[in-house]
C-alpha cells in the first residue's frame, strides 16, 4: 500500500497474570530482534513490568485499546501478535516450556533468553528505604492462590501452611522475613507482609538473603534478576515453567493416582482437601526443605 511505513507497527498483546507479563518480556525482545525498525506497542495487563524497557516504544492499559486502534492499526502497516501460548499442542502436552511454546506460535526464534524487568536508580532507593533491616533478610511467597475468601488455597503450587508456618518459625529470631501476599491471602504469623507493587518487591528480593517461593509470579520475577531461589513445586512443571537457574524442589509423588493438565495450575482455588496426598503434610519432604534452605 503507498503512504505506509515500511516498518510495520508491531501490536503485542499480553492477557493475563503477573508471571505471564514477566515471561512476556522475553518475546518483546525476541520481536524487537525480529523488528528492530518498528514502533512496538505493548497492551496489557500490568504495565509497571514494561516500564524502561527498551524493547517497547508504548506501554496501553487494555482500557486504552481504542487509542492503539486509531493511532496504530486503523489504516497503518501493523502486525498484531495476540496468540494465546497456553492454548498450543506444545503447553496443553506438558512438552516444552512456556518460552517454547509462545514463540513457535508467534514464528519466532527461541534460544533461551531469560525475562527482563529494568529498574531504575531512584526506585532502587526509595525500595531500598523501605525494607530497611538490621538482620539478614528471608522473603517467602507461600501461597499464589485467589482471594477467595472460603478456598484461600490452592493444592497444586501452594506450600501446606503447616510447612510454611514451621519454615518462618525456624528463621523468625535470625532473619527479618517477608511474607509476598495479596490482599486476601492468608498471612502467616512472624512476618512482615510484602503487599507493594511488583517494582518494590523486584527490589526486596534483589535484597533477600534466603528465599522461598512457589511457582508463581515471584519465581519469574527472581529469574528477571538473575537471583538464585528455592522454588517449591507441586502439580505444575518445572520443566514448563521453571529456571535451571533455581534449585527447584518437587513434591513427593502423590500417594494416589490423579489426572495433571496443565489446566489445574491455573485453577487458583483448589481445596487442600483434594490433594492426592491425603495428609498434606506429606506433599513435601520436610527434611529436604529444611537442608536446602539452611545452606
Amino acid at each position: 500500500m503507498q503512504g505506509l511505513s515500511p516498518h510495520p507497527n508491531i501490536i503485542f498483546y499480553v492477557k493475563g497474570g503477573i508471571g505471564k507479563n514477566i515471561i512476556s518480556t522475553v518475546l518483546l525482545k525476541l520481536l524487537r530482534q525480529r523488528y528492530p525498525n518498528s514502533n512496538i506497542v505493548v497492551v496489557c495487563s500490568h504495565p509497571l513490568i514494561f516500564k524502561n524497557n527498551p524493547n517497547t516504544n508504548l506501554i496501553y492499559n487494555f482500557d486504552q485499546l481504542d487509542i492503539v486502534w486509531k493511532n496504530f492499526i486503523l489504516g497503518k502497516n501493523v502486525r498484531v501478535f495476540a496468540q494465546e501460548p497456553y492454548n498450543t499442542q506444545g503447553h496443553l502436552l506438558q512438552d516444552e516450556s512456556v518460552y517454547e511454546s509462545w514463540a513457535n506460535i508467534c514464528d519466532l526464534d527461541y534460544n533461551g533468553e531469560m525475562p527482563e524487568i529494568y529498574l531504575d536508580k531512584s526506585e532502587i532507593e526509595k525500595s531500598k528505604s523501605l525494607y530497611s533491616s538490621d538482620k539478614p533478610i528471608f522473603v517467602i511467597h507461600p501461597f499464589g492462590g485467589g482471594v477467595n475468601e472460603e478456598i484461600p488455597y490452592n493444592w497444586v503450587r501452594d506450600i501446606p501452611p503447616t510447612l510454611a508456618q514451621d519454615i518462618v518459625n525456624l528463621y523468625k529470631d535470625t532473619h527479618t522475613v517477608y511474607q509476598i501476599m495479596s490482599k486476601g491471602q492468608t498471612q502467616l504469623e512472624n512476618v512482615i507482609p510484602a503487599t507493594e507493587n511488583i517494582r518494590h518487591i523486584a527490589i526486596l528480593l534483589q535484597m533477600a538473603n534466603k528465599t522461598l517461593l512457589i511457582d508463581s509470579f515471584s519465581q519469574h520475577l527472581a529469574a528477571c534478576l538473575r537471583k538464585k531461589s528455592n522454588v517449591c513445586w507441586i502439580g505444575t512443571n518445572k520443566n514448563v515453567f521453571g529456571y535451571k537457574l533455581h534449585k527447584n524442589i518437587v513434591a513427593n509423588p502423590p500417594l494416589s493416582s490423579y489426572t495433571l493438565t496443565c489446566e489445574r495450575g491455573v485453577n487458583l482455588t483448589e481445596e487442600l482437601s483434594l490433594n492426592p496426598w491425603g495428609d498434606p503434610i506429606l506433599i513435601f519432604n520436610r527434611e529436604k526443605v529444611f537442608k536446602i534452605l539452611s545452606k
